[in-house]
């Protein structure tokens, strides 16, 4: 529990949205802010089952399906790395990507629809990620803000859904999952039925502190709810995959949830005390 109970600062935040206003940073002042470099990035990839992997590159991870029915991938990270995807990609034996989910509409997540979407390859999200992706959002990163600007109408997914829906790709349903906002308002978690295998996009991080949009309609209630369904629809032998952060497993998730669930009642019980941000802070929820 210790290295995942370090997000007292965020669940606040969460609630409160009580970080003070600053000048939304650029993508090059975001970029030096993460240590993130497009140019010296590597694209690494971990099998997880027959012609299934995972890219670790910038931003969130991928999953690559790749089959007699080409290749399929979930998310796309930045248009600026497409041609280190493309490399990594050949390397495991794709000809090129036929079609794209997005679990969500963060740059770091979907940016790649700059260059997929305009190349002709489908694109597949939740309808509320297909909404944020027309406007300019600023995203609270909790110390730092970043004004993603609107998409234009060709990387908007031209397929989307409201609930449920599945996909049959590669010799296996594909279910899309959506359980109302949580870490935005437009998640989607993807399960491979044949592989036992979900991505859950940043509604389960295992990188660091998770992080709720609460300025762009996420909510850490919708987390706690959004992850406990996911954990109600996979088995303990499901592989999970995190937005940011190695490939997990079953337990691993419902430890997240019981973390989530006790470091929200402690910290609502300490709000309706009427404590101060810094008195709770001293407190040490976590």
């Amino acid at each position: 529990m210790n290295r995942i109970c370090r997000l007292a600062i965020v669940l606040w935040v969460s609630w409160a949205g009580n970080v003070q206003a600053q000048e939304p940073l650029s993508l090059d002042e975001l970029l030096n802010a993460f240590g993130w470099s497009f140019e010296t990035a590597e694209i690494k990839s971990q099998k997880i089952g027959d012609g299934l992997f995972v890219l670790f590159g910038l931003g969130g991870n991928i999953i690559v399906s790749v089959g007699s029915d080409g290749t399929l991938l979930v998310d796309d990270q930045f248009p600026q790395l497409m041609p280190k995807i493309e490399s990594a990609l050949t390397e495991l034996g794709s000809d090129g990507v036929d079609y794209v989910i997005n679990t969500h509409w963060h740059f770091d997540h979907a940016e790649g629809n700059l260059n997929l979407g305009p190349a002709g390859v489908p694109l597949i999200a939740q309808i509320n990620s297909r909404n944020m992706m027309a406007e300019p959002h600023v995203i609270n990163l909790v110390g730092i803000r970043y004004l993603q600007e609107p998409y234009p109408p060709s990387a908007w997914p031209s397929i989307t859904y409201d609930d449920t829906m599945q996909v049959h790709f590669n010799g296996e349903r594909i279910d899309l999952l959506h359980f109302g906002p949580a870490h935005t308002t437009g998640d989607t978690a993807v399960i491979f039925r044949g592989h036992n295998v979900v991505h859950m996009g940043d509604v389960f991080n295992t990188s660091g502190y998770p992080f709720i949009d609460a300025d762009n309609g996420g909510s850490i209630d919708g987390v706690i709810k959004f992850s406990s369904a996911i954990r109600d629809a996979i088995n303990p032998q499901t592989q999970v995959i995190p937005g940011h952060g190695p490939v997990a497993d079953y337990q691993t998730l419902v430890d997240y949830i019981d973390m989530l669930t006790v470091v929200r009642e402690r910290i609502a019980g300490l709000i309706e005390q009427g404590i101060s941000l810094d008195a709770i802070q001293a407190i040490k929820p976590t």
